[in-house]
């Protein structure tokens, strides 16, 4: 997912210079970038699709008193879901602040080759616009990365609880930890979802406009 991340972040600042590039349009720069934007909202969209199914799991535990062999055996599988996806985050995002870095850099050099000075200002505009986008984009990953740590140590500790104990007097007495992860997991969501928010406006302003029909 975030090595999308860094694709994007390299194409959008393409599609900002492509009037001092000599290779392909810029038209198809950016179908290729909204493509990738719109790969990587698809990971984040999954991502908030496990936290929800695993929400869905500890309800369920509290509320039933039938098969919880086979509801434990189902949150074991989605909380080694989540984790792998807070392991996919948490690699990623240490590289963004340098990759960022990378970004303005190859942007300085595109634009030191516009002659134009109107095309180069408006060129320069641009890459601070899509620099500034870049930065909001990656701060709130850092933010949603930070958010997985708790959300994923609480359900290993339940996990782990659980493994010992899955009697009914078991899970009564892992209810408010089951309760707190729920909290955290509804924060891992509001931040996933900035996140995503952030994608679709990045692929909106990159997008051709089009007539209404």
């Amino acid at each position: 997912m975030f090595t999308r991340i860094a694709s994007i972040g390299m194409a959008m600042l393409l599609v900002a210079g492509a009037t001092g590039c000599k290779s392909d349009p810029g038209r198809e720069r950016t179908k290729a970038t909204v493509g990738t934007i719109q790969d990587t909202r698809a990971e984040m969209a999954a991502g908030l699709g496990e936290i929800e199914a695993v929400q869905a799991t500890i309800i369920a535990l509290q509320n039933t008193a039938g098969d919880q062999v086979g509801l434990y055996n189902t949150y074991k599988k989605q909380v080694a879901a989540v984790e792998t996806r807070s392991e996919r985050v948490g690699e990623a995002a240490d590289d963004m602040a340098r990759r960022s870095q990378e970004y303005r850099q190859a942007w300085q050099q595109e634009a030191g080759q516009i002659s134009d000075p109107a095309l180069r200002d408006a060129a320069q505009a641009r890459a601070a616009a899509v620099r500034d986008r870049l930065t909001n984009v990656f701060e709130n990953y850092r933010i949603a990365k930070n958010a997985y740590y708790p959300f994923v140590a609480k359900l290993k500790d339940v996990q782990t609880f659980l493994s010992n104990d899955l009697t009914a007097g078991g899970v009564k007495a892992a209810t408010p930890s089951l309760q707190d992860a729920v909290k955290l997991g509804d924060d891992l969501k509001a931040k996933t979802k900035v996140v995503i928010g952030d994608l679709d406006a990045a692929s909106a302003r990159l997008s051709p406009a089009t007539q209404p029909r």
